[in-house]
């Protein structure tokens, strides 16, 4: 038997607000007369008079919101803070087109939840008695959860999520390898789960062709109606470690016969009233595997926005295993029996990874950098359909809105397509017509399922005529999503053909460029010459705006043109980035350079408040070398954030460089070192690569040096086993380090909380490196795995011997001695006379070469180079195992590399072959240990 979890995925692009609606109401939210502003408040209109909500959004990080409103209704207006009294801004009632401003200062009196120590009395269903703790407990965690349905005025989010599948025993052991997958998209919610009435009416288990399915609730659920009404609500104490955590418990009504329901208890923090965890478990399963631990939990994030999400969710399943047993009659078998045991669970869930906003990274947990899209959002859909699709069937889906881009609820519409094509005389045929009719839902999401492929379908909204194309589900695929808008009123409309022009990144066509018009649903995706064309538009000037993720996160202006549309006539408009010269002067005032572009950013605190006067800087190593000339100095840029806590960094080289100037030439790596400092606030340095671009971002935490934390992991390799030895080091060289466990488990005590790096390495793997940032006042790294090093492919002298390997390697080795007159070369047989390979050896063949020792008397390699006015100063060269670039290890992995090596190859400042270099100017070390 088969089992599925479910907390369906979305890509939320289904349901995207309007950029612009005919009135709003708008305005800013603060804590107290000193102006701090509240993120994610709920800001909601109430029909006047009545519960009724007719309109609801959240405050964005600087406590401002939007709220569009229906011209000529009268609404009551209120903000809910997690924790607080609702704060009422008033009664308002806005004309057509107006737009008005209404700042509010939070009013309401804090909510205190006590602290639990037995059960409370249980309420069941609707109640009107809003003073039972149980119930204020509950309109608490109404309120995240309902903020995990809004979007603020900074939009949707960019989430990066991972799904996941393991098999255990009863025991919790793990059975084979898990199966991971891993997604990214723009999206408010990445995980959602089935309406809220389906699982009230049919349960949160479902039986189908031998497959059992089990769902989980999400915010719709819990705010439901249904969920209230058919539910008993008590408190909760928490007791299982010192968290000052309150739970509200619920359970089911009643029992129903084959319904399986869910009961659990929704925790709170008694100090800030926040939700944090759902836990449930499953009732009412089927004898056999009644005793089980079915069951599962949902933990919820609250960014810095101020947004609310869902964090991690898991689902454990049981899972029935059929054996076959022997039946005895008289001590004789006479024959077998076949029954279900249970024996083993499937464990499912998902977990977001990273969460990036208009302003930059919100919230990240180490993981794999290279992500895997999800192939078809179909498949999503497709689990709202009420029956299974067959192999020849497939669905069409939506979103109506008019054409100033509000979405339409209750609009009808229908999919008609002909079916048995006949002849009915020589020169006529006949055909049935069959069809589907859907209706959109209050957010303009429609769904036809069950339509044919491969047969043309045509597409209609009541009183806006069939769709101007016919339309086509091939049959590999699952669906198709069909945009339609239903005009207000009957205007002249035309077209707007144009190009897409990226100056800032690659001075040609955009390809792939997503254009918006500004105050309407239409929108369009440039070619791959960067073409676009717009149908539809009314007439009249409009605003085309290309929205881009990465020019958001960097604070740049959006691409815009504006173009005046006429009926029935075709109009031509050019969008185009600002190019790299204007865009460095506009940020740093001066003209641009050849080669220098900026860095920008914010700096906040560890509880994420905006920081002023912190010092900022970039700092680089130059090397200048010559025929007798070996010198390296050291570059800076620095600046201090303002009271927004921004930072702009000019003049920082856009890429690695060899620059030559007579007979000196000038080297750079490529690599700049950021960090941030004022007096014990302040960041761990953090390398940052330009790659060639004029502009980059990167934010960072300050922490105070004296607040220490501990950090932990697990390192695996790329089958999920666990790799013994690793060596995991944070804060870069000189910074804290360990090895891992024979479990592949590290910890790391005292660790400042701020901005620092995460670096792993292990022989035969590829380096792992990361910036960290801490959220919530703590690091989140849990697994990392290790992709095997790539083998190094040979040299043209040993390609044709065979490839690469260690017997190429070993060749490699040989040619390059014979023909460098400047490295110095450590042979096998140098290496056999030695009882262990030390560090002292190696620089003893080495000129200018010694050992600087750290306060352990552990010592390290480094080279003599001229600093300038003839003072002698040590850099350290990089280090590559069998090919691979490890970096600057620390002093103990010398040794233990040293320990293992069969060959040694020494290279002094830029005398290594071209892909043993990076021009730092140092040099660099090859350890071959086959």
């Amino acid at each position: 038997m088969r089992h599925t979890a479910r907390l369906l995925l979305f890509l939320g692009a289904f349901a995207l607000p309007p950029i612009l609606a005919a009135q709003e109401l708008r305005g800013t939210v603060r804590l107290s007369a000193a102006g701090e502003p509240a993120a994610g408040v709920i800001i909601e209109a109430l029909r006047r008079g009545s519960a009724d909500r007719v309109a609801s959004t959240l405050t964005d990080s600087r406590g401002y919101y939007i709220l569009h409103l229906v011209a000529g209704e009268p609404v009551t207006v209120r903000a809910l803070r997690i924790g607080q009294r609702p704060t009422i801004l008033g009664d308002f009632t806005l004309a057509a087109g107006e737009v008005r401003t209404a700042d509010v200062e939070l009013s309401g009196a804090a909510i205190v939840l006590d602290r639990v120590r037995v059960v409370g009395q249980r309420i069941c269903g609707p109640s009107s008695d809003r003073t039972a703790t149980a119930l204020t407990l509950l309109d608490e965690a109404r309120k995240a959860l309902r903020a995990t349905q809004l979007i603020s005025t900074q939009g949707e989010l960019s989430a990066t999520w991972e799904l996941r599948s393991q098999r255990i025993t009863m025991r919790g052991d793990a059975i084979g390898a898990p199966t991971l997958r891993e997604y990214r998209g723009r999206t408010s919610q990445p995980f959602v789960s089935l309406a809220p009435d389906s699982l009230a009416e049919d349960g949160y288990r479902r039986e189908r062709d031998g497959e059992s399915t089990y769902y989980a609730p999400d915010a719709d659920v819990l705010l439901s109606d249904s969920f209230v009404a058919g539910h008993c609500f008590r408190t909760e104490p928490w007791s299982r470690d010192d968290r000052d955590w309150v739970g509200v418990g619920f359970s089911a009504v009643r029992t129903r016969r084959d319904v399986v329901d869910i009961e659990g208890t929704l925790w709170l923090d008694r100090q800030s009233a926040e939700l944090r965890r759902l836990e449930y478990r499953y009732s009412n399963l089927p004898r056999e595997i009644r005793d089980a631990p079915a069951g599962g939990d949902v933990q919820f994030l609250r960014l810095p926005t101020g947004v609310w999400l869902v964090e991690r969710w898991e689902i454990r399943m049981p899972r029935l295993t059929e054996t076959e047993e022997p039946v005895f009659r008289g001590g004789v078998q006479v024959g077998t029996t076949r029954s279900s045991r249970l024996r083993s669970m499937e464990v499912a869930g998902g977990a977001v990874r990273e969460i990036r906003g208009d302003r930059g990274l919100l919230f990240t947990t180490v993981g794999a950098e290279t992500l895997v899209a999800p192939s078809t959002s179909p498949t999503a859909m497709a689990e709202l359909c009420p029956n299974s699709l067959a192999a020849n069937e497939g669905l069409l889906w939506g979103v109506v809105s008019d054409s100033a881009g509000n979405p339409r609820s209750g609009a009808q519409v229908r999919v008609e397509w002909r079916q048995n094509a006949r002849w009915i005389a020589e020169w006529q045929r006949s055909w049935d017509t069959r069809g589907v009719v859907a209706r959109t839902a209050d957010d303009g999401l429609w769904l036809a399922c069950g339509v044919p492929k491969r047969e043309i379908l045509q597409v209609s909204l009541e009183g806006s005529g069939r769709a101007a194309h016919p339309i086509v589900i091939p049959r590999e695929d699952l669906g198709l999503e069909v945009a339609l808008s239903s005009p207000v009123a009957a205007v002249p409309v035309g077209r707007v053909a144009g190009v897409v022009i990226d100056s800032l990144r690659r001075g040609a066509a955009w390809a792939n460029a997503q254009l918006r018009v500004i105050g309407g649903p239409w929108q369009a995706v440039s070619d791959s010459s960067g073409r676009f064309v717009l149908d539809g538009l009314p007439e009249g000037r409009h605003r085309i705006v290309v929205l881009d993720d990465e020019l958001r996160t960097l604070g740049v202006p959006m691409p815009e043109a504006m173009v005046e549309v006429r009926g029935g006539l075709q109009s031509s408009a050019i969008v185009a980035s600002p190019t790299p010269e204007r865009l460095y002067e506009s940020i740093c005032g001066v003209a641009r350079e050849p080669g220098l572009g900026v860095i920008v950013g914010e700096l906040r605190d560890v509880a994420g408040v905006r920081r002023a006067g912190v010092a900022v800087q970039a700092e680089w190593v130059r090397a200048l070398l010559g025929p007798s000339r070996s010198e390296q100095d050291r570059r800076l840029v620095a600046d201090t954030t303002d009271a927004a806590g921004r930072y702009t960094l000019c003049g920082i080289p856009v890429e690695g460089e060899a620059a030559k100037s007579g007979d000196l030439t000038t080297y750079f790596s490529g690599e700049v070192s950021l960090s941030a400092n004022a007096g014990s606030l302040g960041t761990d340095p953090v390398g940052v690569r330009l790659d060639g671009a004029v502009i980059r971002r990167r934010d960072l935490v300050a922490g105070d040096a004296r607040s220490r934390t501990r950090i932990s992991g697990r390192v695996l390799d790329h089958l999920g086993q666990p790799i013994e030895g690793a060596t995991v080091v944070v804060g870069g060289l000189g910074g804290r380090s360990v090895q891992t466990s024979a479990a592949g488990v590290w910890v790391i005590d005292s660790v400042p909380v701020r901005t620092t790096t995460l670096a792993i390495r292990a022989l035969r793997f590829s380096p792992f490196a990361r910036e960290l940032d801490p959220i919530g006042g703590r690091f989140n790294v849990g697994e990392v795995r290790l992709e095997l090093a790539p083998q190094v492919l040979a040299a043209s002298v040993t390609t044709a011997r065979g490839g690469g390997g260690p017997q190429a390697w070993k060749a490699e080795f040989e040619e390059r001695r014979r023909a460098s007159a400047s490295g110095t070369f450590i042979d096998d047989e140098a290496i056999k006379r030695q009882p262990t390979l030390q560090q002292t050896f190696v620089v003893r063949q080495i000129s200018k070469a010694r050992l600087s020792w750290d306060s352990s008397g552990r010592g390290k390699i480094g080279f003599e180079v001229d600093s300038g006015m003839g003072a002698m100063s040590l850099c350290y060269p990089r280090w590559f195992i069998d090919g691979v670039d490890y970096g600057q290890p620390e002093a103990f992995e010398e040794q233990m590399w040293l320990a293992q090596a069969v060959r040694v190859e020494v290279y002094k400042a830029t005398e290594a072959p071209s892909r043993y270099t990076d021009f730092n100017g140092c040099g660099v070390i090859l350890i071959w240990t086959r």
